[in-house]
């Protein structure tokens, strides 16, 4: 039987310009078919707004939209997840170069002293990490970015944004950009989830049109190639 290297090595600086070769680079394109599936299932839902739209139906069109706007979300947390439990086991099988969030992760006393009690048996600390990304949402800008950090360095998070918005003549840096991107359709989702999509004052309901909708996948998509294309050159 093959003896897994249990270290957790400490990560060396200003190392992550070209990432260690071997990147599993199926299982990062599986990851990004998923969420590819996610948002065509996603897209799909156009026609049917159109559909209730032709019927005079304009009411349920919009719900429709709306339930764009929380599965588009849900498509991006799902993507997030699996992204850091798949970096962290790679970390943990010598595949990927640990970080100091891997090196962070606590550990349940139960799962300890099974693994005192059976060190034969290692897949407890597969059971760790999916537990420890399960626990966790990664929709806001802020739990994304942190998400990020986590699995590959502080720095990632602007490589993305350079990738998706830079713009020599711009202002506005591309940090800010996208995180303001994800941040509003952050709030919209939880305006439709948690408000019934109204106006906690006036109690009015939010309008939303197609246009809302398409603007908002074309942002989460940029966003996620973005990461695939770098993790994958």
């Amino acid at each position: 039987m093959v003896e897994r290297n249990l270290e957790l090595s400490s990560r060396n600086e200003n190392t992550r310009d070209s990432l260690i070769p071997d990147m599993h680079i199926p299982k990062l394109d599986e990851m990004l078919r998923q969420f590819q599936n996610n948002t065509a299932s996603i897209k799909n839902k156009f026609a049917v707004a159109e559909r209730l739209f032709g019927i005079g139906d304009a009411d349920g069109a919009k719900d429709i939209y709306r339930s764009q706007i929380v599965f588009l979300e849900s498509a991006l947390d799902f993507y997030m997840h699996s992204l850091g439990i798949y970096a962290m086991e790679q970390m943990y099988h010598g595949n990927w170069e640990k970080t100091a969030g891997y090196k962070d992760l606590k550990v349940p006393v139960e799962k300890v002293m099974d693994a005192v009690s059976h060190p034969e048996n290692t897949g407890w600390i597969e059971d760790v990490i999916v537990a420890y990304h399960s626990s966790k949402t990664y929709m806001s800008p802020g739990e994304i970015k942190g998400q990020l950090t986590l699995i590959l360095d502080q720095g990632f998070y602007k490589k993305v944004a350079d990738k998706m918005y830079y713009d020599k003549n711009s202002h506005m840096k591309t940090e800010k950009k996208l995180t303001r991107k994800l941040k509003d359709l952050f709030d919209r989702r939880n305006k439709i989830v948690h408000q019934a999509d109204r106006d906690h004052k006036s109690g009015e309901e939010y309008d939303i049109d197609g246009q809302e909708v398409t603007e908002a996948i074309e942002c989460v998509e940029l966003f996620v190639n973005s990461i695939h294309e770098l993790l994958s050159t």
